[in-house]
């Protein structure tokens, strides 16, 4: 699981960033009481001259700043493991190695639309299986409902009547008796196709239609061989 591998990650550096600024801290404490000692051992040192402390009180004073300094170089060698690799570091290395192929693998399950557009059909389900019967529809059909195109035949009769770039009017049962869209006529076929009717035969010309109003109520519609 991605999120469980990346909350792992963010933990594992909180520990190092914790370890590293315990062992910090450690140090500058230390320092302190390094510092205190020395200051300390001067004002023995002192004393000591003139005769005012004894000399086991100045052997006393030299060890507790010799400890100080013993234990501000431990604190400092702490700090300094903590900041190189060490188990922990190699414990997050480790867990951002897996982050990584868990975040490669989720890459390659996501299904990204090389169009922009809408989602107008959904064949897949969460969990299913795919067979072999549901592998020849397409998982989801995406569409460019902002670039609308209505394929029209036009009659050889009336066809000289037509010209690309012409403004038309579009009726439809789905906008309502009355109403009417504007679109334009973007392309016409080069060749017709042969209607044979009753008593009639003819040839059709066809023909698109570019919708050119933005706010329109116009259905896809989708037509497939298969």
């Amino acid at each position: 699981d991605y999120d469980m591998a990346l909350k792992d990650v963010e933990i594992a550096k909180k520990q190092i960033e914790e370890q590293r600024s315990s062992a910090k801290l450690a140090v500058d404490e230390r320092q302190i009481d390094y510092n205190e000692a020395k200051r300390q051992n001067d004002i023995a040192k002192e004393l000591f001259d003139q005769g005012a402390i004894s000399n086991d009180e100045m052997v006393q004073s030299k060890i507790m700043l010799e400890k100080s300094e013993f234990a501000l170089a431990a604190a400092k060698d702490a700090l300094e493991k903590a900041s190189d690799s060490g188990t922990a570091a190699l414990g997050l290395q480790i867990k951002q190695e897996l982050l990584a192929t868990k975040k490669d693998n989720l890459s390659k399950a996501n299904i990204k639309s090389p169009i922009n557009g809408t989602v107008t059909r959904v064949n897949a389900k969460i969990g299913r299986i795919a067979t072999a019967q549901e592998q020849m529809k397409p998982l989801f059909i995406v569409e460019n409902l902002n670039d609308l195109i209505i394929n029209v035949t036009i009659s050889e009769y009336d066809i000289s009547n037509v010209q690309v770039g012409q403004t038309v009017r579009i009726t439809s049962d789905v906008l309502g008796l009355g109403n009417a869209i504007e679109g334009k006529v973007s392309r016409i076929a080069p060749t017709g196709e042969s209607v044979v009717g009753a008593t009639t035969k003819e040839m059709r010309i066809p023909v698109e239609i570019k919708v050119t109003d933005a706010d329109n109520k116009m259905m896809v519609s989708r037509f497939c061989d298969r």
